[in-house]
This record gives C-alpha cells, sequence and structure tokens, in this order.
C-alpha cells in the first residue's frame, strides 16, 4: 500500500492507493488509530468489539455492520463516513509529528 501525505495548517491529507485485498475501511482505521496513537486493543475495547475482530477488520478479512462501523468510528472520535471514504484527513495538533 502506497501512502501520501501533505501537512498544511495544521491538517494531515492522506492519501492512499490500495493494494488488492485491502479494504478501504481497514485501512482507514488502521491510519486513524495510529494517528491518534492508539492500540488496537484501546480501540476494540472502546468499541465494544473483540480486539481479534478489529485486528480483521484492519487486515480486511473481515468487514463490519453498519452498527459496529459507527462504534468505531466513535472510538476514534470521526464520523462513520469518514472510515469509509477513499481520502480521509486528519486534524494534528501543531506539536505533534505527523511524517
Amino acid at each position: 500500500m502506497g501512502i501520501d501525505s501533505h501537512r498544511k495548517h495544521g491538517i494531515l491529507l492522506v492519501e492512499s492507493i490500495m493494494d488488492t485485498g485491502d479494504s478501504v475501511i481497514g485501512r482507514n482505521i488502521r491510519i486513524l488509530r495510529a494517528a491518534r496513537r492508539l492500540t488496537q486493543r484501546q480501540v476494540a475495547n472502546v468499541a465494544g468489539i473483540t480486539f481479534g475482530f478489529l485486528s480483521k477488520v484492519e487486515s480486511g478479512k473481515a468487514f463490519p455492520r453498519v452498527p459496529t462501523i459507527e462504534k468505531i468510528a466513535r472510538a476514534l472520535g470521526v464520523e462513520p463516513g469518514q472510515l469509509l471514504s477513499e481520502r480521509i484527513t486528519i486534524m494534528a495538533k501543531n506539536n505533534d509529528r505527523t511524517d
């Protein structure tokens, strides 16, 4: 997977070129989780799902239903639609490293 990121005015724009078999939602969860410095276990606990299921979603081996997408989005502090978007925007604090 190729990731291209650009930073402008405290906003990190992340665009990704998908590898075959990778899922948009899994990629976005992984990127957002890493940007927030959260582990899979932390996100899974807040979302009320198992660590194993979240791991499968991130790796493209499972796809969550809408209620679970909403829980994961809430755990990451984003709107559910952002998990399904080809292009995501991550708000970064000025003192956070994003590269």
